[in-house]
């Protein structure tokens, strides 16, 4: 497999990733801007998994993505153009949602993002950077700021109060007691729902996408991947960082909101300085323990094995899946 990947960033990732780097001087930094960074890691993540030089020599003519192999297949390029339909469909219904609230939201018409992760680099990007929870990545001398969009422009033009009411408009409430936002109270969560198209193949064949999406989930269970797990979860207690239950980056968002209860903080916080520390002697104890594991090549294998059973015992609604995906979206 080749050694990079290309991925897309869903809209609410999109957003965040591209406001955090046109608000980087300002003095408060969200917790929802490092989630947006983690997540693209954790792609990347998935990516190392299926196209890890580390598989055993019988692996190599193992499929460890049979769905995705399945829909390249019989959608191929197609599917790029039914990401921008999804996404344009997306943006209105969040621009709609926004202006019932008595806001401006200026949707979004650049096409679908596509992010370039070189895999290869991957591992020296999270030891230098970590997964910019506490750390601030440095940007490139020569990487052009964008110019800011209208809908920058609109949220730099709101009073501090307009503006949390404007993020809590968007992204939902907060939980006081845990920090942790509640789905389902944003317009986010209305735009880019599983609901949030009642007529299409998604939601229709919702029960098929969720097994096959929580395959990993069935995967977790097989014996091979709970001992690699166990080695996995061992090696990092060894390294000073004990409670983990299926990734290290689980303990990041812990630490946030231990410091952090409000969910922002001054980019120039005393604090940071020693949780950037720590956030890479994690990140440094989290892939020498993949590595002494072997975790991601074993779930990621079972996980291939539990996919592929979905497959094969859902054959004919998948079939079917695909029918209604070039009917709905119209493809040739």
């Amino acid at each position: 497999m080749s050694p990079s990947r290309r991925t897309t960033a869903p809209g609410r990732l999109r957003y965040l990733l591209a406001m955090t780097r046109t608000e980087a001087g300002r003095s408060t930094v969200a917790r929802g801007a490092a989630l947006a960074r983690t997540a693209v890691l954790t792609v990347v993540v998935v990516g190392l998994a299926a196209c890890s030089g580390g598989a055993s020599p019988e692996d190599e003519d193992v499929d460890l993505s049979p769905f995705t192999t399945l829909m390249n297949a019989e959608l191929g390029e197609s599917q790029e153009t039914i990401s921008q339909l999804r996404e344009h469909r997306s943006q209105e219904r969040l621009a709609q949602c926004v202006r019932a609230a008595g806001f401006e939201y200026h949707p979004d018409a650049s096409d679908v993002t596509a992010v370039d992760v070189d895999l290869d680099d991957y591992e020296e990007q999270l030891r230098t950077q970590g997964w910019g929870y506490f750390t601030q990545p440095e940007v490139p001398e020569d990487d052009e700021i964008p110019e800011p969009t209208e809908q920058m422009k609109y949220e730099q033009s709101l009073s501090p109060s307009a503006h949390e009411e404007y993020l809590r408009v968007l992204f939902g409430e907060t939980d006081p007691a845990t920090g942790q936002r509640v789905e389902g109270t944003g317009c986010f969560d209305h735009a880019y729902g599983e609901d949030a198209d009642d007529d299409s193949p998604e939601v229709r064949f919702a029960e098929l996408l969720e097994e096959v999406r929580t395959a990993w989930e069935v995967a977790e269970e097989e014996p091979e991947v709970r001992e690699a797990r166990d080695l996995y979860r061992e090696c990092l207690s060894r390294a000073g960082f004990p409670g983990v239950r299926i990734d290290a980056a689980e303990l990041l968002d812990e630490r946030f909101v231990e410091e952090f209860p409000d969910g922002s903080f001054a980019s120039n916080d005393p604090r940071l300085a020693e949780l950037a520390s720590w956030e890479l002697e994690l990140a440094d104890a989290h892939l020498d323990c993949l590595t002494e594991s072997d975790v991601q090549t074993v779930a990621a294998r079972a996980t291939a094995r539990v996919e592929t059973q979905i497959l094969e015992r859902r054959a004919d609604e998948v079939e079917a899946y695909l029918a209604a995906m070039r009917e709905y979206y119209e493809l040739d």
